[in-house]
């Protein structure tokens, strides 16, 4: 079954006024151009579907309202189980991931390597301890930066403009 995100501002497709008898087939929804899936989503959400959204995304939306159909419940109500859901699972991984005393951290930035070494407690850098990789950042960057997501271990430091 294909996956799609819902996009459900009030303004957007509101669920308590769907029409469960005007859902298209998926096949018709994948296929179907954009004036088509404006009339589809009009017939649907018993409301014209926004200016400004694209084919790509009526067409998720549908989608969804097909999913949800096919497992035998309304998409209001599958929405609110797959939160539900998610948070469950988010709050239980949030916990930091923990990194081995001796593991080394390298960090190339503006055409200079950087190495780290994990303490068991604090960080080395340059033959000096620190107690967090913030303050080893800030002292490479010379601005505040997260320490962890500086040396990559969470979010994606490499993608943001740093050179």
């Amino acid at each position: 079954m294909l996956a799609f995100q819902w996009h459900s501002p009030p303004r957007y497709g509101r669920m308590d006024t769907m029409d469960l008898k005007a859902l298209p087939e998926l096949t018709e929804v994948l296929s179907a151009n954009a004036p088509a899936l404006r009339v589809m989503y009009q017939a649907f959400f018993q409301q014209a579907p926004p200016k400004w959204a694209r084919a790509d995304t009526l067409r998720g939306n549908l989608a969804w309202a097909i999913q949800a159909k096919c497992q035998g419940q309304s998409p209001k109500t599958l929405k609110r189980k797959l939160l539900l859901k998610a948070d469950k699972q988010q709050g239980a991984s949030t916990s930091p991931v923990q990194y081995q005393p001796g593991t080394c951290l390298i960090r190339e930035w503006q055409g200079d390597t950087y190495e780290v070494t994990i303490l068991e407690k604090g960080y080395l850098w340059q033959g000096n301890t620190y107690r967090s990789l913030s303050a080893i950042s800030h002292a490479i960057t010379g601005t505040r930066w997260s320490g962890p997501r500086f040396f990559g271990l969470k979010g994606t430091a490499q993608n943001e403009k740093t050179e």
